[in-house]
């Protein structure tokens, strides 16, 4: 079989094992850290998709798959079905106070929100003591007398009339102690809009306007050139304020590698344009807040938040409010492209409390590490609770794994001196380097015969059996 040129539409992937090299870790703050990693040059966004739902997640041009039976802090990849979606009443209150401080202010705001409070309170008291008043504010004596002369069969004969009366009249249905307002009672109609586009968003009045726009990242588009510096600025006020990084350390170039540059090759399909995006929040023209996103055939990934704090406080949760914001944006999206109906929000954390926010989005699943199946989130929480790391196999399974391929290492894809090929034409005769036999391990046999492998051939290694 001739090589085929490299220009042909295909992931291109340098690999690393990194399995034997701990690094930091960001949540228990320990060395223990232990991840593989892939450089890659060109990702298309069905093998993204793939990667996903085998347990990597990218951060710029880099993709990368923590090895959770090692790691000190397990990753699990963690998604939302959000046409199931069930917004609760902490998430419902943390979009009610964003709002209201858009609409009224810091201080405006959180003086309404008292307000609102105390008039319920004095209604409910209202109420209440005019419930406890007779008829007359001050009864005489005489009317005292004629009630207590009331005959009491009379009375009892009263009682069953205006019972009878009252079961006669149709009553209106009342809403469960625990009934769910729907998406569209909380967040306004409007969240989608073309890429570019501003979308204005009504909260409610007041002086001061809230928008949304989502833009490509990518400095071919007009507006995300336009918009960089001042996003940049955003990032740097949240890496510094929030996560305490030194300055030095959230320069521009680190923010362009980190959250601007994309390997994603983006398309249009049914009128949905797919690939890499920031949104931006905007409250009076201003960026507060950015939302790194990439829009896949079958899902919304959240890549990154960073925002504000000097507009944000400490009493506003956006991390909350910008995730039931993205769970539209999917159902919104999904309405257009229907392959396209979860939400997946990266890892969840359970040996880091300050990461457990995530199981609040309900309902959630979990992916196996092993099965690479599909499980809800509340039966597995017991098992986290017991052991940090869990196969996950004792609870059932929502969705299956995808069907798997024969392994057959001939067939795995490689790129050299910028030719397609595969490993039966390059290692005709060779004993199977031990790094090509883990990351078809880690990619699995389809990735593996799909996407290309960066090779430039290896010194030779100890020979391992094709099935590992």
């Amino acid at each position: 079989m001739a090589a085929a040129a490299a220009t042909d539409p295909v992931t291109a992937v340098q690999f690393l094992d990194l399995s034997t090299r701990p690094s930091h870790c960001g949540y228990c703050g320990g060395e223990g850290a232990v991840s593989q990693g892939m450089f890659v040059e060109r990702l298309l966004l069905e093998d993204y998709q793939a990667l996903l739902d085998r347990g990597w997640r990218r951060s710029g041009s880099y993709v990368y798959k923590p090895v959770l039976e090692e790691t000190c802090c397990p990753l699990y990849t963690i998604r939302c079905p959000v046409a199931q979606f069930a917004p609760s009443r902490a998430q419902r209150k943390a979009v009610s106070k964003v709002h209201s401080f858009i609409r009224d202010g810091e201080e405006k705001g959180m003086d309404t929100e008292a307000r609102t409070e105390k008039e319920k309170l004095s209604t409910s008291n209202k109420t209440t003591d005019i419930a406890k008043k007779p008829a007359t504010a001050t009864p005489s004596p005489g009317s005292r007398r004629v009630e207590g002369l009331k005959k009491k069969k009379a009375w009892r004969m009263e009682k069953r009339l205006e019972k009878a009366s009252k079961a006669e009249q149709p009553k209106e249905p009342k809403a469960p102690k625990n009934s769910v307002r729907p998406l569209s009672d909380l967040l306004p109609a409007g969240n989608l809009g073309a890429a570019d586009e501003m979308v204005e968003q009504a909260v409610g009045g007041g002086g001061r306007s809230f928008a949304l726009r989502l833009v490509r990242a990518s400095m071919a588009d007009r507006v995300f050139r336009e918009t960089f510096e001042e996003s940049f600025l955003v990032y740097r006020e949240y890496q510094t304020m929030v996560h305490g990084d030194p300055p030095h350390e959230c320069d521009m170039r680190t923010f362009a590698m980190f959250l601007a540059d994309s390997p994603l090759v983006g398309r249009v399909e049914q009128g949905v344009e797919l690939g890499a995006f920031h949104q931006h929040y905007l409250v009076d023209g201003r960026i507060v807040a950015v939302a790194v996103l990439d829009l896949l055939p079958s899902c919304l990934s959240s890549v990154y938040l960073y925002y504000s704090p000097g507009f944000w406080g400490r009493r506003l949760s956006p991390g909350t409010y910008s995730a039931v914001r993205e769970v539209q944006l999917t159902l919104q999206l999904g309405a257009l492209l229907p392959s396209l109906q979860h939400y997946y929000m990266g890892y969840y954390v359970h040996s880091c409390p300050k990461m457990r926010y995530k199981a609040g989005l309900q309902p959630s699943h979990l992916l196996s590490p092993t099965l690479l199946s599909w499980h809800p989130l509340p039966p597995c929480l017991p098992l986290l609770d017991a052991a940090k790391y869990s196969t996950l196999e004792e609870v059932e399974e929502v969705e299956a794994a995808p069907a798997t391929l024969e392994e057959q290492m001939g067939k795995v894809r490689l790129l050299v001196d910028g030719k397609l090929s595969t490993w039966a034409q390059e290692g005709s005769g060779m004993s199977v380097p031990s790094r090509l036999v883990v990351y078809r391990r880690l990619v699995g046999q389809g990735l593996a015969e799909r996407m290309a492998l960066q090779w430039e051939g290896e010194e030779q290694e100890e020979p391992l059996s094709d099935g590992e």
